[in-house]
C-alpha cells in the first residue's frame, strides 16, 4: 500500500515507536520486530512483558568465609513487545545495609557481589520510558522485589520483573495526501508498581499511568499501538472529531469520522447483508449543524456551516461569551490568531490561563527560540522548574562548560554532584581524581573504593594491595 508508515519495535531514541525523534518522524516500512504488516489483521493484544530480569551468580569458592556472590541484571527487548524502556535504575539493598547498584539500557549489569549473610536482597527497580507518540509524556515506572535466598535465583532461573502493560496493535488508514492527528487522554492501573522514582515517599506516587498519545500521519497508513485501558474503549480525538477505539485491529479515517473495518480479521467476516455504520449527517466539519444548532465537539458554527476549530493551523474556537480556547497540548498564537501545537519537543510553548509559558514534562522552554527542547538527559540541555532551578534525569549532571546534562557515576564516566555541588560516583564505583571520572572498583584487579572519610576498602572476599592500590584475593 502506498505511503505505509511503520512504526514497530524501533530502537531507542525514535519518538514514534519509543524513540527519541520528534513526533512525526518515523520509520520506512520494514519487517523488523513487532506485528507485521501482513499479520496485523490477525493480531490480538500483546500481553505484558518481562522488561528485566535479576539473579545470583553463586560464588565459586569452597570456603563459605570467602564466598562473595555476584548480583547481576539484564535488560530484555521481547521481539514482539514494541514498548521499550530508555533506562533501567536497580538498587539492591542488603540485610546487613549495604547497597550495590547498577544504571544501563541493554545488555546486562553487575550490581556488585555480597556475602551469605546479606540476604534477604531487597531489589528496587526505576523503569524510565521516553516520550513518544503513542503514550504521550515520558513516564518512570518503579517496583519492589525480594530475592530471599542465595538459592532463590539462579542464571538459569532468574527473578523476572513484567512491566504490567498491554498493547493494542492498531492500524489506520486515511486518504492518501490527508494529514490525521490522533489524540487521546486517559489513565492504566499499573498494578505491581507505581509511577514515579522516588522510593522514599511511594505513598505520594500513583498506582496508574496518566497517557497522552499524539498520533500523526500526513496520508495514507500507519501502524502503531496503544497501552490497553483496563476496561472499555480508548475516547480519541480525530481533528475535532469525537471517536472510540474498543481494541486493536484496523479503522478507516475518511475526513469525517473513524471506523473500525469490519473485515479487517477474516476469521470473522462481516455478517451477510449488514451495513456499515453511517456516516454523520450533520455537526463535522462542512456539514450544517445538528437539531439545536449544535455542532461537534472542536466545531463551532460559521456562515451556517459547521467548521474544525482549535486544532494545529485551525482558527481557535470561540464560547459564545466570547472566550476564545484551542484543543489541548494547542495554544492560540495571535500573531495569526490560529491555534498551534505546544510543549513538545520543537514546538512553542503552551500558556495557562493566567499566560504563564510552559512546556511538557521531559522539555523546557528555550527562551532563545521561544520553542520547548527535550532536556535532562545524555547530551540534552538541562531541565529547569518553576523557580528556574536547573536539573538532569537520574544518572546525569548538568555540565556547566556546556549547559548540557552528561551521564555520569559509572565507570569510565564523568562524576554526579549533588545540589550542593558534592561529587559522587554510583555504588561500586569511586571518583579517580586525576581524570574526573569514575571508575568500578572494590573487587579482585580493580581499584580500592573509598568511603565519604576517604577510607580505602575493598569488596568482601578481597582485599587492598598497598603495593599496587588494587584489590586482591
Amino acid at each position: 500500500m502506498a505511503n505505509r508508515t511503520r512504526v514497530w519495535g524501533i530502537s531507542l531514541g525514535v519518538a514514534l515507536g519509543l524513540s527519541a525523534l520528534p513526533i512525526g518522524c518515523s520509520a520506512v516500512a520494514d519487517d523488523g520486530p513487532g506485528v507485521s504488516v501482513d499479520n496485523l489483521e490477525n493480531a490480538d493484544p500483546i500481553l505484558p512483558a518481562d522488561l528485566v530480569e535479576c539473579w545470583v551468580v553463586p560464588s565459586t569458592e569452597s570456603d563459605p568465609f570467602f564466598q562473595a556472590h555476584e548480583v547481576r541484571c539484564a535488560a530484555k527487548k521481547p521481539p514482539k513487545y514494541p514498548l521499550v524502556a530508555e533506562r533501567f535504575i536497580v538498587e539492591a539493598f542488603t540485610a546487613r545495609g549495604n547497597v550495590l547498584s547498577g544504571i544501563f539500557s541493554d545488555g546486562e549489569k553487575s550490581l556488585g557481589r555480597i556475602r551469605n549473610d546479606e540476604f534477604p536482597l531487597e531489589l528496587k527497580t526505576r523503569i524510565s520510558f521516553v516520550r513518544t507518540g503513542e503514550i504521550g509524556d515520558g513516564f518512570t515506572l518503579k517496583h519492589v522485589d525480594t530475592i530471599a535466598t542465595l538459592a532463590a535465583t539462579s542464571p538459569t532461573a532468574k527473578l523476572a520483573i513484567k512491566v504490567p502493560l498491554t498493547l493494542w496493535p492498531l492500524e489506520i488508514k486515511s486518504p492518501e495526501g490527508r494529514r490525521l492527528v490522533l489524540t487521546a487522554r486517559y489513565t492504566v492501573p499499573t498494578k505491581g508498581f507505581r509511577v514515579g522514582a522516588n522510593f522514599n515517599i511511594p505513598e505520594t506516587d500513583p498506582e496508574e499511568l496518566s497517557l497522552r498519545p499524539f498520533v500523526e500521519l500526513p496520508g495514507g497508513t500507519k501502524e502503531f499501538f496503544f497501552v490497553a485501558p483496563a476496561s472499555g474503549a480508548v475516547d480519541v480525538n480525530v481533528h475535532g472529531v469525537a471517536a472510540k477505539i474498543p481494541g486493536p485491529g484496523t479503522y478507516v479515517w475518511d475526513g469525517q469520522t473513524l471506523t473500525k473495518d469490519t473485515n479487517d480479521r477474516p476469521s470473522t467476516p462481516p455478517s451477510a447483508g449488514s451495513a456499515p455504520t453511517p456516516l454523520p449527517s450533520c455537526g463535522t466539519n462542512g456539514q450544517a449543524p445538528c437539531e439545536g444548532g449544535q455542532c461537534a465537539p472542536s466545531h463551532q458554527l460559521t456562515a451556517g456551516k459547521c467548521v474544525a476549530c482549535g486544532g494545529d493551523g485551525e482558527k481557535y474556537c470561540e464560547a459564545p461569551d466570547g472566550r476564545r480556547s484551542c484543543k489541548d497540548a494547542h495554544r492560540l498564537d495571535s500573531n495569526v490568531a490560529k491555534c498551534v501545537a505546544c510543549g513538545a519537543n520543537g514546538q512553542t510553548y503552551c500558556a495557562d490561563t493566567n499566560g504563564a509559558r510552559f512546556c511538557s514534562a521531559g522539555t523546557r522552554l528555550d527562551s532563545n527560540v521561544w520553542k520547548c527542547v527535550d532536556c535532562g538527559g545524555n547530551g540534552e540541555t538541562y531541565c529547569a522548574d518553576t523557580n528556574g532551578v536547573r536539573s538532569c534525569d537520574p544518572g546525569h549532571r548538568l555540565d556547566s562548560n556546556t549547559a548540557t546534562c552528561k551521564v555520569c557515576g559509572a565507570d569510565g564516566q564523568t562524576y554526579c554532584a549533588d545540589r550542593n555541588g558534592s561529587r559522587f560516583c554510583s555504588d561500586g564505583h569511586r571518583l579517580d581524581s586525576n581524570t574526573a571520572t569514575c571508575k568500578v572498583c572494590g573487587d579482585a584487579g580493580q581499584t580500592y573504593c573509598a568511603d565519604a572519610n576517604g577510607n580505602r576498602f575493598c569488596k568482601p572476599g578481597a582485599r587492598l594491595d598497598t603495593n599496587t592500590a588494587t584489590c586482591v584475593r
